[in-house]
């Protein structure tokens, strides 16, 4: 059976109750603090911070072994313990002297658990205490909604029993809505897990194997007057009798600067359990002047620089985001699902085109920019601003008639056309030109009807609460231009026979076909329709109307014909084309009629 060692008075030689660090005598103190305590925590502010923010707090680690705290020893009036042991098993934990809150559900996600893996304490003693089993062995634990403790009066302590630490859980302190200090257990499990020793206040050495497992599992060897594990014959041994849990066991005190205080304690296990137990904390305004030389300052904790993020157009929102000792960090990502989904920054509408492609300083994206998730300086507290890219690939349909549900077979990809817009401007569709075609609209698919379904017409313009809920893919649909006017036709002769010595000559009203009206275009040409300059004068042009041309009178200066013939383009439109530039051309033919007389002889006459 293991050693049961009293917990009322085990071990008392070990803790040193008189031995006080005064603030004047601290800095000679701290000189003996276990050199990766320094390198890995800083107890100066970063010099990113030009101004020197302020300190709000420190965070002790206590003696190996240690599970209650020496304030509730020391200020037992102004302090207030919950050990979880009058409570019922898995019910929502309360808390003496504060009221339990949700954090991000809508109930606090913090229960009183009894498994002995992970641990109650044993004992409320300020004494290392091992060997001892719990009963009963209830504690607390938050899940991934967190919970917040409020208090009615200021608290300038707060520490509890870290039993079975996980990395990653988070604690807050808070005074109204303003953050006092906020820290992470990384650190600690970090450096109890690859650090030989810890370093007190007063120079002792402590083996940071003994903050492993469950103390009920170590052993006293011999008679241990320290925790350095020097001597073999007096030390501790582990056992594994009733646990497996090889986690971090220590008991954190956090106290309050002076004249700083808090009134809300927040639980945040983003991913991981957070067990505790003997939850203590006090209104004593002489704490932080009295702190025990046997303690091990891990953090010094100073006014939080933070960030606020905007969602800039988006849907949802995110918590603020503090840094740890206002030192550089990352960004948390968009969306912390580990949390809760409605802590997310997400595109709106459901948008099927629109991403988040990062963060920036100014809401237009002409500040700092910053990847989501990525590192952040923390120099001096910003509010960040999502921003939004919506890309929309351009296809052609090959054809005009396109079945809306089964439309993949006539896209032409080779014909892509690719165009952006950034945090949700107006968008415009493009317009195109093609031969013969125009372009009748552009087309993306509805997954909500499940075929394809007209965005809009060429350039028209949308806002992003129109646009941003379309496909990332949207196809033109062209048509063949719409046909003319029924065509017009004349049926002309193709020979005008003239009189030699004849200067005009008429051309006879020209039946039209296909239209009851016409405009009519006529020039001197060569045989082959090719306009010449001539000195030709045309009389009465105008436009055909019932079914015929007018009579038109082609004159010249002279003879119009003489030895040759002579041509007119003669060109029929539709009446609303008076420039004939789309009719239908004929050419007439002037040809001189008879003999040219210059070559006749001449009749000799003979009387008789």
């Amino acid at each position: 059976m293991p050693q049961i060692v009293d917990s009322g008075g085990a071990m008392s030689s070990l803790r040193d109750r008189t031995n006080r660090i005064r603030p004047k005598s601290r800095v000679k103190a701290l000189s003996s603090l276990f050199v990766l305590a320094f390198i890995i925590f800083p107890t100066s502010a970063p010099g990113a911070n030009a101004t020197g923010p302020s300190q709000t707090a420190s965070m002790y680690l206590d003696q190996p072994f240690v599970q209650g705290s020496y304030v509730a020893e020391d200020y037992p009036s102004e302090t207030s313990v919950t050990t979880f042991n009058d409570q019922n098993l898995y019910d929502v934990c309360s808390f003496n002297g504060g009221t339990i809150q949700p954090l991000y559900l809508s109930t606090p996600d913090c229960h009183v658990r009894p498994e002995i893996n992970y641990g109650g304490a044993s004992t409320t003693s300020s004494s290392p205490t091992v060997g001892t089993y719990p009963n009963p062995i209830n504690y607390g634990a938050v899940g991934y909604g967190g919970a917040s403790i409020v208090f009615d009066t200021p608290q300038t302590y707060f520490g509890m029993w870290w039993s079975a630490g996980s990395a990653g859980n988070q604690i807050q302190l808070l005074n109204g809505t303003d953050l006092v200090a906020n820290t992470s257990a990384n650190d600690v499990a970090d450096v109890l897990y690859n650090a030989q020793n810890l370093n007190s206040q007063n120079g002792d050495a402590y083996a940071t194997k003994f903050y492993i497992s469950n103390p009920v599992d170590w052993q006293e060897v011999g008679t241990p007057t320290s925790f350095s594990d020097q001597d073999p014959t007096n030390t501790y041994a582990y056992q594994s009798n009733y646990t497996q849990a090889q986690e971090p066991f220590v008991y954190i005190h956090f106290i309050a600067a002076p004249g700083t205080t808090f009134n809300r304690v927040n639980l945040i296990a983003p991913g991981n359990g957070f067990e505790f137990d003997n939850f203590t904390t006090s209104s004593s305004t002489d704490i932080s002047a009295n702190i025990p030389s046997r303690l091990v300052l891990q953090r010094q904790i100073y006014a939080p620089t933070y960030v606020d993020f905007d969602a800039n157009g988006g849907s949802g929102a995110l918590p603020r985001q503090y840094s740890q000792d206002n030192s550089a960090g990352y960004l948390q990502n968009s969306c912390l699902s580990w949390y809760d989904p409605t802590h997310c920054i997400k595109v709106p509408f459901d948008s099927y085109s629109t991403w988040l492609t990062g963060w920036n300083t100014a809401p237009d994206g002409s500040g700092d920019a910053y990847d989501d998730g990525g590192s952040f300086p923390f120099s001096e507290s910003k509010t960040l601003y999502a921003q939004w890219k919506s890309e929309f690939n351009f296809y052609n349909l090959t054809i005009s008639d396109v079945d809306p549900y089964n439309f993949w077979d006539f896209v032409d990809y080779s014909s892509q056309m690719t165009t952006s817009v950034t945090n949700f401007a107006d968008f415009t569709l493009p317009t195109a030109e093609r031969p013969g075609q125009y372009l009748e609209g552009w087309y993306t698919y509805s997954n909500s009807q499940e075929m394809l379904v007209r965005a809009g017409s060429p350039g028209e313009t949308f806002s992003a609460s129109t646009y941003a809920t379309w496909d990332s893919s949207l196809f033109a649909r062209w048509v063949d231009n719409p046909p003319p006017p029924p065509s017009v036709d004349a049926i002309t002769p193709i020979v005008i026979p003239v009189y030699p010595r004849s200067s005009a000559v008429s051309i006879p009203n020209l039946p039209v076909t296909g239209d009851t009206s016409a405009a009519i275009c006529i020039a001197e040409s060569d045989a082959s329709g090719n306009e010449v300059s001539s000195n030709l004068q045309f009389t009465n042009l105008g436009t055909a109307s019932n079914g015929f041309s007018s009579s038109y009178l082609v004159s010249a200066p002279s003879r119009l014909v003489s030895n040759s013939s002579r041509y007119l383009k003669v060109t029929v439109s539709p009446s609303s084309d008076n420039t004939c530039s789309t009719g239908i051309t004929h050419v007439i033919e002037l040809k001189p009629l008879g003999a040219d007389l210059s070559k006749v002889l001449q009749v000799q006459l003979t009387v008789r």
